[in-house]
């Protein structure tokens, strides 16, 4: 896959999005996030992408980039839509896709007197 492949599809995919009423902050890290999954996964072909490569992608991002559960809450979705907007299988592909769980912190109660 070229990188005009690649510009190509995430142009489709940013339509996609603003048709679904998308905000533009959304549809402008969607899109980024899109080009990072595409460029990795540029050697695939995408309509073999499993959950399991998926996830790989992700603990890979985890170990190695140390991203924080928010962008990859932010990746999970754009995969998601992606694969639902252009090959039909969101659900199949992200059903065993890790959750992001967010730590729980603990709250300090302030009190005045």
């Amino acid at each position: 896959m070229s990188h005009l492949v690649i510009e190509d599809l995430v142009s489709k995919f940013k339509q996609k999005l603003l048709v679904q009423r998308y905000a533009q902050n959304t549809i402008k890290t969607y899109g980024n996030c899109l080009t990072k999954f595409l460029t990795v996964f540029q050697k695939y072909q995408l309509e073999t992408v499993n959950e399991k490569n998926i996830e790989n992608y992700i603990i890979h991002l985890l170990e190695k980039e140390k991203i924080s559960d928010a962008y990859q809450k932010q990746l999970l979705g754009t995969i998601g839509k992606f694969f639902e907007f252009f090959y039909d299988k969101s659900s199949t592909c992200m059903r065993s896709t890790p959750s992001v769980k967010r730590p729980h912190s603990q709250s300090t109660l302030v009190s005045r007197k």
